[in-house]
């Protein structure tokens, strides 16, 4: 073996680790957080929202796939995802669930690539129907940290983030496509070996736990968020559905 193939066959294998880990990472933390808005609707509707923090877990259990979070790349699976952070707020009225959790590469020799991820869930809670002060026919409604638009479902594109690993950043640092560096993790100075899109944005990330990568979503009736328009996407998928008769 050459001393150049001694030297490229390592640099291929960590490569091809890196990818695996990424796409390991996107699928048990879409699970994750899947499993966190449907615990959190759940807790808000039956359980005692003040005890939250002593209910979060068991409930985040039963609308995950055990043996999918235990055989995932999360450090000690099941075990290994916290959330020791979870509240209930009583001035906002919501359940909020935060989960921490280790991501590590499986891979033989390279399990040092790992890093520690999580999420935060907004929940309202719901106290008892009240046609006085709620109206009969309001809908649930979500929105963002931002709070620049509402969106009427859940599985809004915009809210699904879909995460894309970039290896080729020459075209984005040199400023040759539509993407503009994170305000937020770029001038941290962070690796730029690898950077990070989403299909929908308009940045480039060199950190996949940029808050920017991230979605705090909040649920609410519409009539809290009189003023705000509706998403563009959901407004079109609604019109789509209307005009297919769906």
């Amino acid at each position: 073996m050459t001393v150049e193939m001694a030297i490229a066959f390592p640099l291929f294998l960590f490569g091809i680790a890196t990818i695996l880990l990424f796409g390991q990472m996107l699928f048990v933390d879409q699970e994750v957080q899947r499993g966190m808005v449907e615990a959190a609707r759940k807790i808000a509707v039956e359980a005692y929202p003040e005890k939250t923090i002593f209910v979060a877990k068991s409930y985040w259990k039963k609308e995950v796939d055990l043996n999918e979070i235990n055989h995932s790349c999360i450090k000690n699976g099941v075990k290994g995802v916290h959330f020791l952070g979870s509240y209930y707020d009583e001035t906002s009225g919501e359940v909020i669930l935060k989960s921490r959790y280790v991501l590590q590469n499986k891979i033989p020799f390279f399990s040092f690539l790992s890093y520690e991820s999580g999420y935060e869930i907004h929940q309202k809670v719901f106290r008892g129907y009240r046609p006085d002060l709620e109206g009969e026919n309001d809908n649930w409604v979500y929105v963002t940290d931002t709070q620049s638009v509402y969106h009427r479902t859940r599985n809004c594109s915009y809210l699904q983030l879909k995460i894309h690993q970039v290896i080729n950043v020459s075209e984005y640092l040199s400023g040759k496509t539509l993407y503009r560096p994170c305000e937020l993790c770029m001038k941290k100075g962070g690796n730029t070996k690898i950077l990070y899109i989403t299909e929908q944005g308009k940045k480039y990330h060199c950190s996949l736990q940029c808050s920017g990568l991230k979605r705090t979503v909040h649920r609410k009736k519409e009539s809290e968020v009189v003023g705000l328009p509706l998403c563009s996407r959901c407004g079109k998928e609604g019109r789509e559905n209307e005009g297919s008769g769906r």
